[in-house]
């Protein structure tokens, strides 16, 4: 699950305010959807208009040509009101919304769950938001919350919050059903779930490393409503090995393309009659959402660069969502390495580095270089590449000195097709002084 440092800062990348989610709405069609989870004799099913809707979904805010073509049908976000025309351009692509009423977490001083008063201006304020959007036709579901129970102390409040807001959408909408998220499936969880939110339809649990071994901590835990994994990919910069300085190692995109298929095949389309699908993070950058906070280099989550070049990561979707690999694949990367990689080395000293890459289509067509500064704290924009490192930063075997100025930072690498695919791959390193 995410730590409490990446949960906290979620309420501004993910979530907007109570009082922004009557912010104002895309204009409906008459007729919506009727969306329903029933359980039959052979398990839980997911019913659009009465026929089996099985989620292959992403969260984003673009790219959503991309995830169509891709075999995507679904897209997730945390606070749909950000975009008031996001509704409008999922419908466009054929894509559905699970949409986000944004909860308060425990670092908004400003709300107390145990307040009645403000919980019930923040039901009417979500009353108004579900009233003006219940009827688009891309309307899927409404995700009430997203781990807005990190470090609280006493959640059972707000776990009795989150049943009055999904009592109001019952009422109000009852077309659509009503799911919270969860980050990781824990016992106290879900028999706090099971206690105080019996009128939720589903469950949905943001989980990375512990996504194959989820369902068997929900069948321990007592859940027997369905449920979706809202948040999965590779491991979370708060889960992976770091070196003695701090610095999160991160999978090269070929590796992380690979650790997504097994466990999506285990836990989500394995558990057809309990799980009704998912929804990977991250399809598109982050820097492209509303209020981007994250932790994590640029291409640690994502699985697009911002000049919109597909990772292996996307590819591995299209695999598991369809059953076929992309008519255009991404290279992967089989070696690579430098003197600088996960060391300390003096300012401005020479160093050289390498990397080996096949491409399935036989195209790869460029390989690219750049040293950026680490990420210093969540929420820090992308830095930008050091200037002057490489005479020339093209090439599988490159020479280059390291940055002049003393700090932590991480060496890239970008394999690229020229056809809209990439592979990619970073180390930290760090620059000491400069030698006498």
């Amino acid at each position: 699950m995410k730590s409490i440092a990446l949960a906290a800062v979620g309420a501004v990348l993910m979530g907007i305010s109570c009082a922004a989610e009557v912010a104002a709405p895309s204009k409906p069609e008459p007729k919506p959807s009727k969306v329903e989870i029933a359980k039959r004799a052979d398990g839980w099913h997911l019913l659009k208009d009465g026929q089996e809707y099985f989620v292959r979904g992403a969260c984003a805010w673009d790219y959503m040509k991309e995830l169509k073509e891709a075999g995507g049908n679904s897209i997730r976000t945390w606070g749909a009101a950000t975009d008031p025309v996001l509704y409008d351009k999922a419908q466009a692509q054929g894509l559905t919304v699970c949409a986000g009423l944004w909860l308060p977490h425990a670092d908004d001083r400003t709300f107390n769950y145990s307040d009645a008063q403000q919980v019930d201006a923040m039901v009417q304020r979500f009353k108004v938001y579900v009233q003006a959007n219940k009827n688009h036709p891309a309307l899927l579901m409404w995700g009430i919350g997203n781990e807005m129970e990190i470090g609280m102390a006493a959640p059972d409040p707000m776990w009795q919050a989150i049943e009055k807001v999904a009592k109001m959408i019952k009422e109000v909408d009852p077309n659509h059903p009503t799911i919270t998220v969860i980050a990781g499936a824990s016992e106290p969880k879900i028999k706090s779930i099971l206690k105080f939110c019996p009128t939720l339809d589903a469950l949905g649990v943001n989980t990375y490393v512990a996504l194959a071994i989820t369902p068997s901590f929900l069948k321990s835990f007592g859940w027997e409503k369905a449920y979706l994994i809202t948040e999965f990919g590779t491991p979370g910069d708060w889960e992976t090995r770091k070196t003695s300085w701090g610095a999160a190692l991160e999978m090269n995109s070929s590796v992380a393309a690979q650790y997504i298929i097994g466990p999506y095949t285990q836990s989500i389309s394995g558990q057809k009659g309990w799980c009704l699908g998912s929804y990977v993070f991250f399809w598109g950058t982050l820097e492209e959402s509303p209020h981007y906070n994250f932790s994590g280099s640029h291409t640690w989550f994502e699985m697009f660069l911002d000049s919109r070049e597909a990772m292996n990561t996307a590819d591995a979707m299209q695999l598991v969502w369809t059953g076929r690999c992309a008519a255009n694949r991404a290279p992967e990367i089989t070696y690579w390495d430098s003197t600088v990689c996960l060391r300390t080395v003096p300012a401005g000293s020479p160093h050289t580095a390498v990397m080996r890459a096949r491409d399935p289509d036989g195209d790869m067509a460029r390989v690219r270089w750049e040293i950026r500064p680490e990420k210093n704290a969540p929420g820090q924009k992308n830095p930008v590449p050091v200037s002057g490192c490489f005479d020339k930063a093209e090439g599988e075997d490159v020479s280059f000195k390291a940055p002049a100025q003393p700090g932590n930072y991480r060496l890239f690498v970008y394999a690229y097709d020229g056809k809209g695919k990439v592979a990619v791959a970073n180390n930290p390193f760090v620059v000491g002084p400069a030698a006498p």
